[in-house]
């Protein structure tokens, strides 16, 4: 079976795969593909449930992170009994072996050609905003597939002055800080954005504060757990 990391939180007592996969069955395989925080911390939950044949797909584990929280989120994890294979990307789920389509098993083509069989298949590549149900343009909000909803850096739609967002759907949000710490952030500041605005003009200009901020918190929930705050390295660098 095929897993986000939001259906496979999603526990029911008639979903037997799940129910094996949260179990902890020994002889279960799991493939997660992603080295982000969620990719992290669900195989070392699985890890911990007593799954022992979890293995990691990615480029690099934790990208976005200095070069020492990503050799720490290694060893931790590895500590648990996931195995990686870093420097690549999953590139195709093939068809069943022998075309058997009653087969549990997933076949996981990985860019090197290398192919790994697995019990389930974990996706953690991250979020995009998924709006298009919601109709905005009726109220016109502007939006896009990628980005969300367009915001200014108080999180004050662009085309609609008396609508907020915040959190993954906002387009003031880096791919990188969409995390639920920073949404939290983000929806402190919408709410008393949007409450300051209701001052007038004066109110606006002297109270109101702008949601990107670079020294928000980041963890990653892992055990120890991973924190870090401002710029990486490279960033530094980069600047």
């Amino acid at each position: 079976p095929l897993y986000t990391y939001r259906s496979l939180l999603q526990q029911s007592p008639t979903n037997r795969e799940r129910s094996a996969l949260w179990n902890g069955s020994k002889s279960t395989t799991v493939v997660v593909a992603g080295g982000g925080a969620t990719a992290c911390e669900l195989s070392q939950s699985l890890a911990r449930l007593g799954i022992q044949n979890i293995t990691i797909v990615a480029p690099s584990l934790l990208p976005t992170e200095d070069v020492s929280l990503q050799q720490a989120a290694h060893e931790i994890l590895q500590r648990d009994g996931v195995q990686f294979r870093l420097g690549c990307r999953v590139e195709t789920i093939l068809p069943c072996q022998n075309n058997d389509i009653n087969s549990k098993k997933a076949r996981i083509q990985l860019d090197t050609g290398e192919i790994l069989d697995c019990d389930a298949f974990l996706v953690c590549i991250g979020r995009t905003p998924d709006l298009k149900d919601l109709h905005l343009g009726k109220a016109n909000i502007s939006w896009d597939n990628s980005t969300g909803v367009h915001v200014n850096s108080y999180l004050q739609s662009k085309t609609a002055g008396h609508v907020y967002a915040c959190g993954d759907c906002a387009s003031a949000v880096p791919k990188r800080d969409r995390r639920a710490i920073h949404a939290g952030w983000m929806g402190f500041h919408a709410v008393r954005n949007m409450a300051i605005g209701k001052l007038g003009f004066l109110g606006k200009v002297l109270l109101r504060e702008p949601a990107i901020h670079p020294a928000v918190p980041r963890v990653v929930y892992t055990d120890p757990e991973l924190a870090s705050i401002g710029l990486s390295y490279a960033e530094c660098i980069a600047k």
